[in-house]
């Protein structure tokens, strides 16, 4: 319903016909820009992705999850009213049966981002950086570089990070997004290597 967005698709060293379709994508709408770049990992395609963003707001977004139709207006509409730097957004998990499950509610209208990392610290908020709408001018302060090769955890660094300027983040009521839980993604195969960039998070956080 809000029509005043940009998308900006990167494609990540994608081997298959990843560039076919997002170049037909960005044919048809002129608010559609595609990015190709050599394989160099999700943080660094975000950074890209941010780099190259216009807009006063920024969501970033997997390429797996569903976001609702009314998600920017709310969001946007939100942000403007409460003159917040971040908008929390509750979600639904959804299962490979097809069941879905709600996230943890934001139990807070408005708070600064310390205290958000210490409730993401009792579970209570969490770190994925796919659940927040950020302004701009904020995300472009965080040092995609930190954790760049980082497997798992990349989030929980650049969250802290964000969260440490004390920004005013204020909640969304009602959830606006699935996420897709799958069983051969990155977030739930456990490696050696998945530990242990886990642990570096922890470190770099």
């Amino acid at each position: 319903t809000y029509s005043r967005w940009e998308m900006i698709i990167i494609n990540d060293g994608s081997h298959d016909d990843t560039a076919a379709i997002m170049d037909s994508f960005a044919r048809s709408d002129h608010r559609i820009t595609c990015i190709s770049q050599e394989n160099k990992g999700m943080t660094a395609a975000r950074k890209t992705g941010v780099d190259k963003a216009c807009g006063k707001y920024v969501l970033i977004f997997d390429s797996d999850d569903i976001i609702y139709p009314e998600a920017l207006d709310t969001l946007v509409h939100i942000a403007e009213t409460n003159s917040a730097d971040i908008v929390s957004i509750p979600f639904r998990f959804w299962y490979p049966d097809g069941h879905k499950e709600e996230s943890i509610k934001p139990d807070y209208n408005e708070i600064d981002g310390v205290t958000y990392l210490k409730k993401a610290l009792e579970e209570k908020a969490y770190w994925a950086l796919w659940q927040i709408m950020i302004r701009r001018d904020v995300i472009s302060k965080a040092d995609f570089d930190t954790g760049k090769d980082l497997l798992l955890g990349e989030d929980m660094v650049i969250t802290t990070q964000i969260m440490s300027l004390r920004p005013k983040i204020v909640s969304c009521p009602v959830p606006l997004i699935d996420y897709r839980i799958r069983n051969d993604s990155i977030s739930r195969i456990r490696t050696e290597k998945f530990h242990r960039d886990f642990r570096r998070s922890l470190d770099l956080s």
